[in-house]
Formats: C-alpha cells, sequence, structure tokens
C-alpha cells in the first residue's frame, strides 16, 4: 500500500471495506498517523463518545489501537498548500 498523505482538501471516496483516499486504495488493515500532542490526540480518540467508542457502534468488526510515538515521518504532500480563500496568517 501506498502512503497517502491528507490533507484539509483531501478527497476520500469508496464504499465501506474499499476507501480511497486521493485516487489511492486504502488496503484492510490501514495504519493512520496523525501529527500532534500525543496526549491529546489519545485522549480525544479514547474517551468516552470518541471515535474508538463511535466505531464500536457503527462497526463491531472495526479495531483501533492508539500508539504514541516520539518520532514520525510522514510523506511529502503534493497538493497546493495555498488558501483557495482568505490568505495565510502568521
Amino acid at each position: 500500500m501506498d502512503a497517502v498523505r491528507v490533507e484539509s482538501n483531501s478527497i476520500v471516496d469508496g464504499p465501506l471495506g474499499s476507501l480511497l483516499i486521493e485516487a489511492t486504495h486504502l488496503g484492510d488493515p490501514f495504519e493512520v498517523s496523525a501529527i500532534g500532542n500525543p496526549d491529546s490526540l489519545t485522549g480525544s480518540l479514547t474517551r468516552a463518545g470518541g471515535i474508538i467508542g463511535q466505531l464500536a457502534v457503527t462497526d463491531p468488526a472495526a479495531q483501533l489501537i492508539v500508539t504514541p510515538v516520539d518520532l514520525l515521518r510522514l510523506p511529502a504532500t503534493t497538493q497546493d498548500l495555498i488558501p483557495a480563500h482568505g490568505q495565510p496568517r502568521l
């Protein structure tokens, strides 16, 4: 499976069990890596009513394992990151 970097304007398509991101098929199982504070991300995912709880209700066969890491390498984006509306602010 090829690595796909998801941006705010990425397109996710396809039926359950056969998702595509930017026309790249996500095999089963697939891995999601996220940039952010490990404690905040872990808390958001595992809290009551979080994505893990929602998945358990909608698809009991789905499994999500959260593993915080100190270093993460992601593929570079090929998308234009200039906003279509507004101006970037620093």
